[in-house]
């Protein structure tokens, strides 16, 4: 069991490393901190990175540095409520992840409803408030599973799983959790994720449209405008109409930006939907335990309780390795910051 907890450390150390180090390449890099890379992104990911490491902190870390599991279990009893908190931490980090998903999902179906006027209505001031927000609601949550009555203990002795003493107010906890996870938060993601996929790939594929007739319209060759051309558009200036206008080469560089931006809001589209299954399997073995350990159902509950938290470990630290895969501009940026700087790339050595 050490060395399962060992390997878990180091796969959430590594994931921290990896999280922290793009975000501060996004943050250093102008190209790249501007568009879905906002505020509610940061918030978002921040949130990941503090519940992977109170998880290593609370959980495994302790149980790698102490041999004597139940000498943990004494201090909790006896001098500092180490599961109460741990259970609290758990608790606060999840549902900064719940909010911070409902929040810039619900920023990502505005964007793509009103792409054009999303910048307006939806400035940094705005988002700023949102993540202040997503920060302090779930202090209402949680902290009053610090008080007594609330107390957490290790479930079945071991000190990676907490559980609250009292089975009412666990069960009442594990009620209300499920009915805004299953009712509302699953739903709701998966009809904003939908609805943000299909707005964007529409928009894509009408500009990607208008950008091949463009280009067909471009590849008639325009006749030279003669002498006598030339001396009547110096005459009379009304008859510049006649002549293509030159405003061709700004109207592609926005299409360009436009294009590259629709890509980039269905990556992270993607990138939802892959946390969004995540999330639904989560909730639903957390729903079998919670129907188990309410005894609705006749199961032993503690596969249910260790399969969740797989999910929720799993959830939190792939989310690195998923910007990686569909981020291309992050992902270029990421190896090139990776190579020694004495190795240029083909076109700086050709410059």
């Amino acid at each position: 069991m050490d060395l399962l907890i060992l390997f878990k450390t180091l796969v959430n150390v590594f994931s921290v490393v990896l999280h922290s180090s793009l975000l501060l390449i996004i943050s250093c890099t102008p190209s790249l901190k501007s568009g879905s890379f906002d505020e509610l992104f940061f918030s978002q990911n921040l949130g990941d990175i503090i519940a992977v490491i109170l998880r290593v902190l609370t959980k495994y870390i302790p149980v790698l540095v102490i041999s004597n599991h139940s000498g943990v279990i004494e201090v909790d009893r006896s001098t500092f409520p180490l599961a109460t908190f741990t259970n609290a931490a758990e608790w606060y980090s999840n549902y900064v992840i719940i909010l911070s998903a409902l929040v810039f999902s619900i920023d990502r179906a505005v964007m793509a409803m009103a792409i054009r006027s999303y910048s307006w209505f939806c400035n940094r001031v705005f988002k700023t408030c949102l993540v202040i927000l997503t920060w302090l609601v779930p202090l209402a949550w949680v902290l009053p599973m610090l008080d007594k009555c609330c107390k957490s203990q290790y479930y079945g002795g071991r000190i990676e799983l907490v559980e609250m003493q009292l089975h009412d107010t666990d069960s009442t906890y594990d009620a209300i959790d499920m009915v805004f996870e299953t009712l509302f938060y699953v739903p709701v993601l998966c009809i904003l994720n939908g609805f943000s996929i299909v707005m964007l790939y529409s928009q894509w594929n009408t500009l990607q449209r208008k950008r091949q007739e463009s280009k067909l319209k471009k590849d008639i060759q325009l006749q030279l405008p003669t002498i006598c051309d030339v001396h009547m558009l110096c005459l009379d200036r009304e008859s510049a109409h006649i002549f293509p206008r030159t405003h061709s080469v700004d109207k592609d560089f926005y299409e360009n930006r436009m294009l590259h931006r629709l890509e980039l809001e269905l990556s992270f589209s993607m990138i939802s939907v892959i946390d969004q299954q995540i999330d639904f399997c989560a909730v639903l073995f957390y729903s079998l335990y919670w129907a188990s350990y309410s005894r609705y159902i006749s199961v032993e509950d503690t596969p249910f309780l260790e399969v969740y938290s797989y999910f929720f470990e799993f959830g939190t630290i792939l989310t690195p390795y998923i910007l990686l895969f569909f981020c291309s501009d992050l992902r270029k940026e990421f190896f090139h910051r990776l190579k020694p700087t004495g190795i240029l790339d083909d076109d700086e050595f050709t410059e």
